[in-house]
């Protein structure tokens, strides 16, 4: 059997993965997804809860990254850490690219097998492996 990258998709391998893009977009995950991540985008008090852990990590620069920061950085890092876990906003979106993955892994497990190409090894990285 040849693999895409020698000949390239067939139209019945495009037609089906066209199909299967229009039936994700529409799925209960996909909504999910985009819902949740519109949630967090147009909050107000999330945007500024992450917009200040972002400054935050930005001013302790290489101390942040590398855990050298004194105990008072230390903690008011966690402090904005535990915070931004526990805003309902960034928890559903969570949950919601959990489902998603999920879904993508199922429907790239189906794919493959209805086409007779493993999808997650030739998409490589950032696919739905």
């Amino acid at each position: 059997m040849q693999t895409t990258q020698e000949t390239g998709p067939t139209t019945a391998t495009l037609d089906v993965a066209r199909r299967f893009a229009g039936e994700l977009k529409r799925s209960d995950a996909v909504v999910g997804f985009t819902t949740a991540q519109q949630a967090l985008a147009t909050s107000e008090a999330t945007q500024a809860l992450l917009a200040e852990y972002r400054e935050a990590h930005q001013s302790l620069g290489w101390r942040a990254r590398t855990g050298a920061l004194d105990p008072a950085e230390a903690e008011h890092l966690n402090s904005l850490q535990q915070r931004i876990q526990s805003d309902p906003r960034v928890a559903a979106l969570q949950q919601a690219q959990d489902e998603l993955r999920t879904a993508c892994q199922q429907a790239a497990d189906t794919l493959s097998e209805s086409v007779g190409i493993d999808l997650a090894t030739s998409c490589g990285p950032g696919g739905c492996g």
